[in-house]
Formats: C-alpha cells, sequence, structure tokens
C-alpha cells in the first residue's frame, strides 16, 4: 500500500520537479549573467543577492510541492477513491508529506549543486548559511502550502491562497512576537537595571520561525484529518431528560459553524485588507481611521444575510421554522465579531509602534501626548475628542446600517451602496458634538440601537418573502422615526444638559465702554513710550559693572540686575558705583527723556487701556508688559538716586509716572497685564520707605514733598480700576475667542501636543474649529463660558467636566483676580505712614494717636481692610517684637517694606530636644518714640502688634501684619 502511494506520488510530482528544478537552474544562471557579467562575482552584495535567489527559488518549489500533495486529489477527483481504502487520513497525509519532503530536499540538492558550481558561496560559512536558508524558506513555503492545501480543491488556487495567508499570517505573528520581546526587554531591564539586551529578540525570533512552520503543518495534519475524527464518533442512545439540551447546543454549534463557513473567505480578505492599510494607517492621517472602519462596518454589515439572500435560501429558515432570532443572533455577533478584529489589525502597527516608541523614550512631554490620539495621529483624540467614541463610532454605525440595508435589498451591490451614504449620513449628524466635547455614549448607542432592533423586527418578513408589505413599512417607518427622534433629542441635550446661567452683565454694552484709540489718551501714550522702556530695560538685561555695589550682599554677582535689587533692598548707597554712571548714561539720553515726558503726561489723563483691541483673543502676544516690574524698578532706583544728590523732589515725579503705568495696565486688561500692572506696583512701597528715611531739610519743604506723595498716593487709590473689569474682560476675551475665531483657540489648548504641525494636523483642527459654529455646538460652547464666569461652585466644577480642558478652564482663576485685603492694608499703611511724617516734620514728634492727623493730614483715618476698623497704632517705649526676616523676604510684609530698628539675632545652632530646647522666636528692637502700625490680618484678632506673622499670606493667633514708620535720617 505505501509502495503504491509512493508510486503515485513519484508519477504526479516528476514533471513539476524536473521543470522547476530546471527553472532554478537556469534562472540563477540568468541572474548571475546579469549581475556579474564576466563571470566575477564583483561584491559581496552580489553574492548575498544570488543567495537571496537561491533562498526564494528554494520556497518556491516548497509552496508548490505543499499545495499539491493534498488539493491535486480533489482536483483529480481521487480522493474519494483514497477514502474507501483501508488507511486513515492521518497515515495517508504522513506519507505524503514524508515523499513530499524527499522530494524538496532533492530540489535543494540541486540547487545546492548549483550554487557551488557558479561559485555564488565562497566560503564553508556562506555555504552553510546558503543552505540552511534555502532549508528554512522551502520548508516555510511547504507548511503553507499543506495548510491551505488540506481543505483546497484547486492547486493554482490554494497556492495564491497560501501566498496571501503566509504573508498575513507572518506578519500577524511578526507583531505579537515583538510586544512580547518589548514587554520582556522592558522586563529584564527592570529586574536586572541593566542595557538593553538581544536575547528577548533572539528568543522571539527563535519562536516565531518554529510557529508560522509547525504551526501550518499541524493545521493542515488536523483539517485534513477531520474524517478520521468523523469517522470514530459513536452514537449513544439519547437520554430524554438532556435531549432538549443537547439540540439546543448542537443548533448553536451548527449555526456558528455556518456563519464561520460563509465568512471565512471574508476574514481573508479583511485580514490582509485591514493589515496592508494599518501600515499606511500613519501616513493618511486623522480621517484614514473614520473612513477605513466605516467601510469595514459595511462590508459586515451587508454581508451578515449575504448569502442567503444571494442563494435564496432565506426561505429554507422561513420554511423549515428556524428560530429566527437565534439565526439573526449568531450570524450579526459573528459578523461584527470579524468587523472589531478588522479593525484592530488596522490599528494594530501604529499601536506597536507607539508602545515601542513609548518604552524606548518615555518623557514628560512624550507622555503629556494622550495615548491613542498618538496611535490615531490626531492632535484632537484625547483632548477634545473622546477615545472610545472615535475608536468605534464609525464601525458601529456602518455595521448596523448596512445589516438593516443588507435585509431590504436583495442585491448586496445595491445594499452597500445605500448603507454606506446611510451610514455617512447618520454618523455626519454627531461629528459635531464628537469635535464639541462632551459626548455621552448613550446619545451615539441609541441610533445603532433603533437599527439593530428594526432589523430584528423584519426577520420574519425577510424569512417569509413578505417584505413587500405593509407591516415592513411600518416597522421601517417606525425605525427612522425613531432614529430621528433620538438624534434630534440627544443634539437637544447636548445645549439642555448645560444650565442657561445669565451673565452678570450686559457683555456687549461692556465691549462698547471700552475706549477706542481716538479717546485712550493715557493709554496711546503708555504705548509710545513703551518702545523707549523696552530698549532700556533689553540694555540692562546684559550690563555688568566691574565692582559690586554691596560687597557682602553679592561679592560675586556684578550684573547690574541683582545690584537694582540690592538697592531696594537696602536703598541708595553713598560714593560712586557702576550702576550710578549706567543710569546716568541712559536716563539723560534724548530717548530717554521723551519717554519720561510721555508718562508724565499719561499721569495726567484719565486712565486709560494699553491693550484697547476689543476684539482680542487667547493667541495674542502680551509679552511685551511683562517688563513693566524691570521699568518701574529702574525709575525708583533712578529717584533714589537723584535723592542722594539732594533732589528728594524727583521721587515725587517717578512715583507719580510709575503708579500711572500700574493702574493704566490694570483698566480693561486681560489678567496677565493686569497682574504686570500689580508687579509694578510692588517696586514703590519699599522704595518710599527708603526715601522717608532719607528725607531731610527745612521743615515747610519736606513738608510739602509729603504733601505731594499723599496726593499722588490717594490719586491712585481713588483712580484704580475696579476688580470687576478684570472678570469682564477675561469673559469678553473667551467670547471672543469662541465666536470669531475658534480655530486660534484650539490651537492654544492643542496644537501643542502634535509632534509636529503638518498639513494635516492643521486640516483636522480647521474641520474642528468649522465644526464649533454648528448652532447647537455653539449654543453649548456659550453655556459652558457663562457657566465657568457666573456659575456657583458646583456648576464651576461641571463646567470643567462637560468643556474638558478647553473651555471648563477658561473660566477666571479667583485666587488671581481680587487684588486682597493685604494690598489694601499695604496703600493704607503707606499713607498713614507719609501722614505720619508730614507731622512728624511739623511738630517735631510723632502724634500719640493716629486721631491727631484728622482733619489736617488725613480727611479719615484709613480703615484696616479686614475688619473693616481703623488702622492700629502706637508709640514704641523701645520695645522688642516678634520679627522673622526670613517672612518679610518671603512677603510676609507686604511690598517688602524695610523697617527701622536692629537686626534681628541670629537663630541658635542645634536641633531642638530634651537637652538642647528650641531658639527663641527672632525679634527686632524698636527705639522709643518710633511709630508702629499693624493690621489684624487674616485670624481677624487683635494681638497688639507684637508678633509679626510667620507666613506670607496668614496670620495666626497672636500674630498681627506689622509696619514700622521710617524715622527721619539722624
Amino acid at each position: 500500500m505505501i509502495q503504491a502511494m509512493v508510486w503515485k506520488e513519484y508519477r504526479e510530482h516528476r514533471a513539476i520537479w524536473l521543470t522547476l528544478a530546471v527553472v532554478s537552474a537556469a534562472g540563477l544562471l540568468g541572474v548571475q549573467k546579469l549581475m556579474a557579467p564576466g563571470g566575477v562575482m564583483a561584491s559581496t552584495g552580489t553574492r548575498e543577492s544570488l543567495q537571496a535567489v537561491a533562498a526564494l527559488l528554494a520556497w518556491t518549489y516548497g509552496l508548490v510541492c505543499g499545495s499539491m500533495l493534498l488539493a491535486n486529489e480533489r482536483e483529480t477527483a481521487t480522493l474519494d477513491f483514497l477514502d474507501m481504502l483501508p488507511v486513515r487520513r492521518l497515515q495517508l497525509w504522513t506519507v505524503k508529506c514524508i515523499f513530499g519532503l524527499v522530494l524538496f530536499l532533492a530540489q535543494v540538492a540541486v540547487l545546492t549543486v548549483v550554487v557551488v558550481g557558479l561559485d555564488i558561496a565562497s566560503t564553508p560559512l556562506e555555504m552553510t548559511v546558503t543552505v540552511l536558508a534555502m532549508l528554512l524558506f522551502g520548508l516555510l513555503g511547504m507548511a503553507w502550502g499543506l495548510l491551505f492545501s488540506a481543505r483546497g480543491e484547486n492547486v493554482l488556487n490554494v497556492i495564491g491562497l497560501a501566498i496571501v495567508g503566509q504573508i498575513a499570517g507572518i506578519a500577524v505573528v511578526a507583531m505579537v512576537l515583538s510586544l512580547l520581546a518589548i514587554g520582556m526587554e522592558l522586563a529584564l531591564h527592570v529586574a536586572f537595571h541593566g542595557p538593553a539586551s538581544s536575547f528577548p529578540w533572539i528568543a522571539v525570533s527563535c519562536l516565531g520561525g518554529i510557529v508560522v512552520t509547525v504551526g501550518p503543518i499541524a493545521g493542515s495534519a488536523r483539517l485534513f484529518s477531520r474524517v478520521d475524527r468523523q469517522r470514530g464518533l459513536r452514537v449513544k442512545a439519547p437520554v430524554r431528560r438532556q435531549r432538549p439540551k443537547r439540540i439546543a447546543w448542537a443548533s448553536w454549534g451548527r449555526l456558528i459553524w455556518l456563519s464561520y463557513l460563509q465568512m471565512r473567505r471574508m476574514v481573508l480578505v479583511l485580514v490582509i485588507f485591514s493589515l496592508g492599510l494599518g501600515f499606511l494607517l500613519p501616513a493618511a492621517g486623522p480621517v484614514a481611521w473614520p473612513i477605513l472602519t466605516l467601510i469595514i462596518g459595511v462590508l459586515c454589515g451587508v454581508t451578515v444575510f449575504g448569502d442567503e439572500q444571494m442563494h435564496g435560501s432565506f426561505r429554507f429558515l422561513g420554511d423549515q421554522r428556524f428560530p429566527l432570532g437565534r439565526v439573526w443572533l449568531v450570524k450579526a455577533s459573528m459578523r461584527f465579531a470579524l468587523a472589531v478584529f478588522a479593525a484592530f489589525l488596522l490599528l494594530l502597527p501604529s499601536l506597536i509602534l507607539v508602545i515601542f516608541h513609548r518604552m524606548q523614550a518615555p518623557s514628560f512631554e512624550q507622555q503629556r501626548v494622550p495615548f491613542f490620539g498618538e496611535v490615531l495621529h490626531s492632535v484632537l483624540v484625547g483632548t477634545v475628542v473622546p477615545a472610545w467614541a472615535h475608536l468605534g463610532m464609525w464601525l458601529i454605525y456602518g455595521f448596523t446600517a448596512a445589516h438593516l440595508c443588507g435585509l431590504l435589498f436583495r442585491k448586496s451591490m445595491v445594499a452597500g451602496v445605500v448603507s454606506l451614504g446611510a451610514a455617512a449620513t447618520l454618523v455626519s449628524v454627531w461629528v459635531p458634538s464628537l469635535l464639541g466635547i462632551g459626548l455621552h455614549f448613550w446619545q451615539i448607542a441609541g441610533v445603532p440601537l433603533i437599527l439593530l432592533a428594526t432589523a430584528w423586527l423584519l426577520m420574519p418578513a425577510w424569512a417569509g418573502d413578505r417584505l413587500v408589505a405593509r407591516g415592513t413599512f411600518e416597522r421601517v417607518g417606525v425605525g427612522l422615526a425613531g432614529v430621528v427622534l433620538w438624534t434630534v433629542g440627544g443634539l437637544w441635550y447636548r445645549v439642555a444638559e448645560i444650565p442657561d446661567v445669565p451673565d452678570g452683565f450686559d457683555l456687549a454694552e461692556f465691549r462698547a465702554s471700552i475706549p477706542p484709540p481716538e479717546k485712550n489718551d493715557a493709554g496711546m501714550t503708555i504705548r509710545e513710550a513703551w518702545t523707549f522702556a523696552e530698549t532700556l530695560t533689553r540694555a540692562l538685561g546684559g550690563a555688568r559693572a566691574r565692582r559690586p555695589l554691596f560687597p557682602d550682599l553679592h561679592p560675586e554677582d556684578t550684573s547690574l540686575l541683582a545690584q537694582i535689587g540690592d538697592v531696594r533692598q537696602r536703598g541708595w548707597p553713598e560714593g560712586p558705583s557702576d550702576l550710578s554712571d549706567w543710569l546716568d548714561q541712559h536716563f539723560e539720553q534724548k530717548d530717554m527723556t521723551e519717554c519720561l515726558c510721555l508718562l508724565c503726561q499719561a499721569a495726567d489723563y484719565p486712565v486709560g487701556v494699553v491693550e484697547f483691541n476689543k476684539d482680542m483673543t487667547f493667541d495674542q502676544r502680551l509679552d511685551r508688559w511683562r517688563k513693566a516690574f524691570a521699568f518701574n524698578q529702574l525709575l525708583a532706583v533712578r529717584a533714589l538716586q537723584l535723592q542722594s544728590r539732594g533732589d528728594p523732589a524727583a521721587f515725587v515725579e517717578y512715583l507719580r509716572m510709575g503708579l500711572a503705568v500700574s493702574r493704566n495696565l490694570q483698566h480693561f486688561a486681560p489678567i496677565e497685564i493686569a497682574h504686570f500692572g500689580r508687579a509694578a506696583e510692588d517696586v514703590w512701597p519699599p522704595a518710599l520707605d527708603h526715601w522717608l528715611r532719607r528725607l531731610d531739610g527745612p521743615a515747610d519743604e519736606v513738608g510739602e514733598q509729603l504733601k505731594r506723595v499723599q496726593a499722588v498716593l490717594r490719586e491712585h487709590e481713588e483712580k484704580l480700576p475696579d476688580e470687576s473689569e478684570i472678570r469682564k474682560m477675561a469673559r469678553l476675551i473667551a467670547s471672543n475667542s469662541l465666536d470669531q475665531i475658534p480655530e486660534k483657540m484650539l490651537e492654544f489648548g492643542v496644537e501643542h501636543r502634535a509632534k509636529e504641525d503638518s498639513q494635516l494636523h492643521r486640516a483636522e483642527l480647521e474641520a474642528a474649529s468649522l465644526m464649533w459654529r454648528m448652532p447647537w455646538e455653539r449654543e453649548r460652547h456659550h453655556r459652558i463660558l457663562r457657566v465657568s464666569f457666573e456659575g456657583d461652585n458646583r456648576q464651576r466644577r461641571q463646567a470643567r467636566e462637560w468643556g474638558g480642558p478647553m473651555l471648563g478652564g477658561f473660566g477666571p482663576r479667583e485666587d488671581r483676580i481680587p487684588r486682597g485685603n493685604r494690598y489694601f492694608a499695604r496703600w493704607h499703611a503707606s499713607q498713614l505712614m507719609v501722614a505720619l511724617r508730614r507731622y512728624q516734620a511739623k511738630t517735631g514728634k510723632l502724634p500719640a494717636t493716629l486721631d491727631a492727623l484728622v482733619p489736617v493730614y488725613l480727611p479719615a483715618i484709613p480703615t484696616d481692610p479686614f475688619d473693616q476698623k481703623p488702622f492700629r497704632y502706637r508709640l514704641s517705649q523701645g520695645e522688642k517684637i516678634g520679627w522673622f526676616e526670613e517672612a518679610e523676604a518671603a512677603g510676609a510684609v507686604p511690598g517688602g517694606m524695610q523697617q527701622a530698628g536692629g537686626a534681628a539675632p541670629p537663630a541658635q545652632a542645634g536641633m531642638p530636644g530634651l537637652f538642647n530646647p528650641p531658639p527663641p522666636p527672632p525679634t527686632r528692637f524698636v527705639p522709643a518714640g518710633e511709630g508702629i502700625l499693624w493690621s489684624v490680618g487674616e485670624d481677624l484678632h487683635d494681638d497688639g502688634g507684637v508678633q509679626l506673622g510667620k507666613l506670607p499670606s496668614l496670620t495666626n493667633f497672636g500674630e498681627d501684619i506689622i509696619y514700622l514708620v521710617p524715622p527721619p535720617r539722624g
């Protein structure tokens, strides 16, 4: 029997074997003549190319041989005869495989002789590698030929399927094992803290070779010997109690098997389609995923009952009273599972690349990019677009619409075209909401469920060939009405979900109240002067001195910027310095003189707007005003320099100019510019402190100068813009960013996440901005903005969920808008200091109480903004008060005012403990006759002004905010 089988295989294969042997030898010879015309190998690359050709020829014969071994029996109709012989199919498969292996080895031997004769492998090592390559590739081709030959009926068809299946199978195995290798490499790196090892890749490569070779061979044996297992089945006597269960499980199994048989070719097509296009997905950009998954869903949905429609077997289902619900559930579920699997394969190459890239370069910036946004090559997915919706929405809509159309239309081509248009229409309605932030799952899931329910209700009429009936039109009509109502209701809920909180002011009226350029004298003048101011601050940035100003502070830092900070801390020093020369050089230039004249004019005008654009948006650059603090520092230092030269009156003018710049920066300004203006204010309280310490001269002149300073401080407080303007301006900017140029706002929040600013990303952002202009999305976004600004605390927290990082965070930060009680306490204390010094210049001493200042020196005693009571004051009797220098440096004393009195004693060394008690709190001695002002602070408890608060923004029990009145010089 075995001899007969061997003889039969020999007669069938000898012609093919001989033909391919001749073709292989001639092919190698021809390629060699083409690549090495003289017969001499010109380079190693030529030899390697010919060796690769030899391996390819071995693979070709292995593929042809494996395909012929089994499929040829069906093609020649001899398999039924073989089944009647007293031999099992597994034995038959074994004999055929052994004979095929012998033929393959003989073919490899012929190729080896040709390789040696043509001197393709010059060394034993090259020869060994070439022979091994021919064996491995040939076995690979033979294995996949055997797999498809086990069920094939035509050799040529089997060869084609084996080629395609081999490519797809190797690709899938390579991707899966690559993930395994990456995981192993990461695990070894974490476990041993060593460099990357090549062992995981070597191990996985060997495993992959075994899987793609042994796997198809084992699958071929199992498929071909299926008849053996069926022959061995024994029918047992049925047990009546278990009969319903066995029949039920058997019917489910038959349905699954039937569905598999109908879709197996489509599985192969979709696997190739998905894997092939998956490698092109990165180049296609964010649009590729919706289009491809929609097509996959349509293909799978149309073919759920495609075979029944084409062959008319749907009537058999109805005539035989099959459980239509069960049939529908199994076939629809398996096709949908196939669609999901195909979509996963489409995503798999990008998924592997992103995981590998993140493992190789796990930087902070990389982690900021949303994972699925990088996988889908989109700048919106994960930030604006929810990843789960973008991944599944297109596939689900395509499948459900195509499934319904596949029942209604007998011809699959017509059903496919109609369903593709219907699915695209239905899903496009939700695209604005998908890009508009805050889409819920139930909103997009309702339509597919209605379509599925409609298809299920049509099953009896479809199986009975009664679709052209009144009931069908009623069911389809109800389903379409449900789709329309669900869609309209979902879009309505998009708007109604957000509370309609009204604005706290008239936005149009506020926009109209912003002064235009022709009525904005102060703002226009400051803008004109700011060109010179920027030039001056820019020159300061790189200027350096030859010697330090205060050697004990910064002995090695000779930058003029640091020296200006030292002057702000200690006042202007005696004697010449490089800083003094630099100030003289720049402030006496014509441009700076013109700048100071312009600022003097701006101080006389009503408060204006430095950024007067009513259509200001988030993308506009405001960095030029960041120099306001540095420029005011220069003004203050210059004023103190002129005072040291006998011109204390210059300080008043410089103070007036600096405060004018500050309040104009806070008028109708965004939060950023307003903070620049407040930073500019912080310069003047410590400067005023140094000026008061050094102020001397005739009492009348001193009193007049102090009176002018009082007027400047009072004018500044009276003209300070209302804090509500900052909130209103933030609201106006948010509205402008949403209504007029939403693409700019999208770039502001999203484009920095993109790896590159490509044309596809740009088009994606422009499409998103267009979708935001849809009426329902526009109204929803306006409501989110109003809630962010005017809602209560709970609504504002919800606004962050409704609007995400794009809209939910546009509301103003409440901790940044109010100036705070410490701000006003600082300026009230400054006014009291100047008034007290006026009284002292007039009478020669400070008053015992603040009541003595009213009404000659002050119209009323300024209040403590914390408890709205008059400011506290007392004359020192020669006392020590708790004084934390580090708290003062950190800003616990607003404005960083320099205080009179001795320095705090150093803290005791050592750690506190049982034998080393904690050091006493630092103190400052205030000589008798000096004034002490204090505010109760955040704890609202008057502790007598004997302990300065340790924290820069909070006072506890026993602490107050303390200001010491600078005594006159001498």
